[in-house]
């Protein structure tokens, strides 16, 4: 038998190869990485219920496997009877005695019911975990249609959700399974944030906030919030609705029908006309204001007192997306806040070392790509890292044939050593990088050794299972 596998998720085959292989389809999807971080975190959490979990799908293989033998046994004896059946005595007590182990095994499965029960009880508790993880790496691959640069692996996401689970100090004094829930859930979007946002562009870093957010609210707070989708629907509304509402304020046409989809769409905007009259100097004011701290008047009905912050900021989006698009990145920062805390973003911006960054978030095997714009050279910050802390560093440079078997000796020699290997202007070859991904996931390396990568910012460069680490410069 010959077995071919291919880690390209967009690989295409033609007719003539599909009629002659069989494909078995391992790539990720919703449902199977949701239950896979499922039952990493019962493991984690509640081992207890994860062992129970186990043994209770080997009970129910093994009574498929018993079943499907009697059923096989019945064939055969009928298979092998002569004559009438009712005539047949072997055949009847065969029937009789598949019939008293049936009943058994159906006995047993439902004595298994209760562990069932117990065990689903328990995993529902963790499910929303499961699908906020799950929401989160399909939100990280979606990022490459703002920029190429942003390419994730699974494997990159499930090192920082382990992090998270076996390496999370908050959770070192904590008994109470709900507080560490709370804990790990928290973690996980800060680390998420912290990481990703280290190797966007600032202007892209509030987009991957408020997804985060999105996704925080829609899988752990308030699924019955319908508010959630409202604001990042609006953009394909406003150009389907004509109306416009009749305000006397100086609006434009885009503006009047974009108030006008919130009064038709939104219930908390259904009195929006009259709060506008009624407050219409403060409105004004806002609407003409070059102060960033002027706040949004409240020209909507605000009855969620159960989430009033978060609906405040919320609506205050979508009132600011509507009429003052030119503040929207401050109302959606403040729509995170609002959420997560005024930390939250804060501790994305606060600068790493390339030194802490390497002793505290790479691994051996994750390579670590300094990206910057044409004329500008960030190798020389690995170099004065290298010196401070008295590593070994080879550095060689990308681009032609010589580069290339120098770049392959010298990862060899390394991965043993645990020394550093820089490879400069890997942009100049992006086609050997591919080969490069296959070296290195055959290697087994040294827990010392490192690897940089330097280059332009090249849309060729990127290939998703190879790169696991952004920082921009």
């Amino acid at each position: 038998r010959m077995f071919l596998f291919t880690r390209d998720s967009d690989a295409e085959f033609g007719p003539d190869i599909c009629s002659r292989v069989t494909f078995v389809n391992f790539t990720v999807t919703r449902s199977s990485l949701q239950s896979q971080c499922l039952y990493k975190i019962l493991r984690s959490e509640r081992p207890d219920i994860d062992a129970k979990r186990s043994d209770l799908m080997k009970l129910q293989g093994e009574f498929v496997a018993k079943l499907r033998h009697l059923e096989d046994n019945l064939l055969k004896v009928l298979n092998e009877s002569e004559g009438t059946i009712l005539d047949n005595d072997k055949v009847i007590s065969t029937l009789e005695k598949i019939k008293t182990e049936a009943s058994e095994i159906m006995k047993k499965v439902e004595e298994t019911d209760v562990i069932l029960n117990e065990v689903e009880k328990v995993s529902q508790e963790y499910l929303p975990m499961g699908k906020a993880c799950s929401s989160i790496f399909f939100t990280l691959s979606s990022l490459s249609t703002i920029h190429f640069l942003y390419q994730y692996s699974l494997r990159f996401f499930m090192e920082i959700f382990e992090h998270i689970l076996y390496h999370n100090k908050r959770l070192e004094s904590i008994i109470d399974p709900v507080q560490r829930l709370d804990i790990i859930l928290k973690s996980l979007f800060e680390t998420i944030f912290i990481r990703v946002s280290r190797g966007m562009l600032h202007r892209d870093r509030i987009t991957l906030a408020v997804q985060l957010t999105r996704i925080y609210l829609k899988n752990i707070i308030v699924n019955h919030m319908t508010f959630e989708n409202e604001f990042f629907e609006m953009a394909q509304a406003l150009e389907e609705n004509s109306e416009m509402i009749h305000i006397q304020n100086k609006l434009s046409d885009l503006q009047k029908r974009a108030l006008s989809h919130l009064t038709t769409n939104i219930p908390s905007f259904k009195n929006l006309e009259r709060h506008i009259t009624t407050n219409s100097d403060a409105f004004d004011i806002w609407l003409n204001s070059n102060d960033i701290t002027t706040q949004v008047p409240v020209v909507w009905e605000n009855n969620n007192n159960e989430m009033n912050n978060i609906a405040t900021a919320v609506y205050a989006m979508l009132l600011t997306r509507a009429v003052r698009p030119d503040r929207l990145i401050i109302a959606a920062k403040s729509f995170v806040e609002s959420v997560f805390g005024s930390e939250f973003i804060q501790k994305a911006d606060a600068l790493l070392t390339l030194e802490q960054i390497i002793n505290e978030e790479i691994q051996g095997l994750t390579p670590i790509l300094l990206c910057s714009v044409p004329g500008h050279d960030a190798s020389n910050r690995v170099e004065e890292l290298a010196t401070n802390l008295n590593k070994n560093l080879t550095s060689i440079a990308i681009g032609s044939a010589e580069g290339f078997s120098l770049a392959e000796q010298a990862i060899n020699t390394a991965t043993k050593q645990g020394n550093w290997i820089l490879l400069k202007n890997v942009h100049l070859a992006p086609q050997w990088l591919k080969e490069l991904e296959k070296k290195l996931h055959s290697l087994k390396p040294h827990e010392s050794f490192r690897l940089f990568l330097s280059t332009e910012i090249h849309p060729k460069v990127l290939y998703s299972s190879l790169i696991l680490f952004l920082f921009t410069i």
